[in-house]
C-alpha cells in the first residue's frame, strides 16, 4: 500500500496530534480496512466505524483501542477521478509524495498548499485561506497551474488558480453535478446499515451514571457521542427514536441509552444491549467489539 500524508505531517512526527489525519492512498479504504486487520489488532487497534461519506472514495475509519480508553480518526480518499467534494486527483498526489525527516510519505509542499487552500476555501475559513493565498501567490504562477491541473478536477484546478489570483469566490460547487447514480446507492446502503451505533444498558447493568460515562469515554474521539434515557410508551418510544437515536446512528457515533423495564421492546432494538453489571471499562470492550464485528458481517 502506498499513501501520502495530505498536512500535518509535522505534529504527527511530535506526537502531538490532536485532530483527524487525512491520507490520500492508493487502494480503496474499506479494501485497505480488511488487509491491515490482522496488523490492526496486534497493536491493539480496533475499527469501530467505516463512513464512506462521499463519492470520491473519501471515507472516515475511527479505531480504538479494545476497552475505547483511546481513539484516532482516520480520513482516507482514493479517487481517480476526482469527482468528489473536494474534486481531489489523488494518484498524482500518491505517486509525488515525499519523505520528511522521519520517513512518513508525505504530500509533495505544493500539493499540499493546494489541497489546504481548496480546504479552507470549502470550510469558509477567511484567515486561514489568506495565510495560505500568501504563500501561493510567492509561488511561480505557472507551477501553481501545472500542479492545479495535475491534482484536481479541471474546474476544480481552474477556479483554484483565480482564487490564487485574487479571486476568492470562484470555486464552483462540482458536488452535486458528479456521479448521481452513486450519491444514490450510498445513501442506500447508510438507510441499510446506519453508520453509527445505539447501545442500551438494562436495568441491571447501569442507568445514568453509567451511560453518561461510556459516552463521554467513546466522545473522547467519536465525532458524536450521546446518551438519554428510552422514552415509555409506544408513541413516546417512536418520537424519541426519530428525535435522539437516529441523528447519531446516522452519523459516525455512538448513542447510549438505559432502560428501567425488562422488556426487550420491538421494533426499536439496539444494536447491542448489555445485560449485566460489568465496570465501565468492561462494558466498552464489549462495545468495541460488538461496533467491530458489526463493520465485517
Amino acid at each position: 500500500m502506498r499513501f501520502a500524508i495530505l498536512h500535518g505531517t509535522d505534529v504527527i512526527s511530535q506526537g502531538t496530534i490532536t485532530t483527524d489525519l487525512d491520507l490520500a492512498v492508493d487502494t480503496s479504504p474499506r479494501q485497505l480496512l480488511v488487509e491491515l486487520l490482522p496488523l490492526l489488532r496486534e497493536g491493539d487497534l480496533h475499527p469501530v466505524i467505516c463512513w464512506n461519506y462521499d463519492v470520491g472514495g473519501a471515507t472516515t475509519i475511527l479505531l480504538a483501542t479494545d476497552d475505547a480508553a483511546d481513539g484516532v480518526q482516520l480520513d482516507l480518499v482514493c479517487d481517480r477521478e476526482g469527482i468528489g467534494l473536494d474534486g481531489l486527483v489523488t494518484p498524482p498526489i500518491v505517486a509525488a509524495a515525499v519523505r520528511d525527516d522521519r520517513q512518513w510519505p508525505r504530500a509533495k509542499p505544493v500539493h499540499e498548499l493546494l489541497y489546504l487552500i481548496r480546504k479552507r476555501h470549502r470550510k469558509r475559513d477567511r484567515v486561514g485561506l489568506e495565510q495560505l493565498l500568501e504563500r501561493a501567490r510567492a509561488l511561480e504562477p505557472k507551477e501553481i497551474e501545472v500542479e492545479a491541473f495535475r491534482i484536481f478536477r479541471s474546474p476544480v484546478a481552474r477556479a483554484l488558480c483565480q482564487i490564487v489570483h485574487d479571486a476568492p469566490d470562484a470555486m464552483p460547487n462540482v458536488r452535486r453535478r458528479l456521479a448521481p447514480r452513486r450519491r444514490v446507492a450510498r445513501i442506500s446502503r447508510r438507510l441499510a446499515q446506519p453508520v453509527g451505533f445505539w447501545v442500551e444498558l438494562a436495568p441491571d447493568s447501569g442507568g445514568e451514571d453509567e451511560a453518561r460515562a461510556i459516552a463521554a469515554r467513546f466522545g473522547r474521539f467519536l465525532p458524536l457521542a450521546r446518551s438519554e434515557r428510552r422514552a415509555p410508551g409506544a408513541l413516546g418510544e417512536a418520537s424519541w427514536m426519530l428525535t435522539n437515536v437516529m441523528p447519531v446512528r446516522w452519523r459516525p457515533g455512538l448513542f447510549v441509552s438505559w432502560s428501567q423495564d425488562h422488556r426487550v421492546r420491538m421494533p426499536f432494538q439496539p444494536d447491542l444491549r448489555i445485560t449485566s453489571g460489568e465496570t465501565i471499562a468492561m462494558m466498552s470492550h464489549d462495545i468495541v467489539g460488538a461496533m467491530e464485528s458489526r463493520l465485517f458481517t
